[in-house]
């Protein structure tokens, strides 16, 4: 089996930015992710992007599929978890943390945004919504 082939969309405007992922998980391609750039920090087309602090996160999945949401580091810092089974989306509003945004604490790593999933099989489906603050 292979992975399959995520979709994504960025807009950023200055420090603000969001990014929209899917995926549906086809025949023949229900193997998991494992460190799935979400948001790639050298890819966005910014004088802001040394670094980034998520201020939303809204995420859902297929009952049977578990999502893991994390800033790429030495040791992977967690940022967000859809849990296996859960029927409703997740949602996380970081804005009220002071600097109104979760940053990047652990050292290493490039900081981009990855995902780890978990249990997907043929016809599993995820969507990830992450807003977030540039430096």
């Amino acid at each position: 089996m292979a992975t399959p082939t995520a979709t994504s969309y960025t807009r950023n405007l200055n420090h603000r930015a969001y990014t929209v992922w899917t995926v549906t998980w086809g025949s023949g391609t229900a193997d998991d992710f494992t460190d799935e750039i979400v948001v790639n920090l050298s890819d966005i087309n910014s004088e802001y992007n040394s670094s980034l602090k998520v201020t939303y996160v809204s995420m859902l999945a297929s009952t049977g599929v578990e999502l893991k949401l994390e800033f790429d580091a030495d040791t992977d810092q967690p940022i967000a978890t859809y849990p296996l089974g859960a029927s409703s989306s997740v949602e996380m509003d970081f804005t009220p943390l002071i600097d109104a945004g979760l940053p990047k604490v652990n050292t290493g790593g490039t900081g981009d945004v990855v995902l780890t999933t978990s249990s997907a099989a043929d016809g599993d489906s995820a969507f990830i919504l992450i807003e977030y603050y540039l430096d």
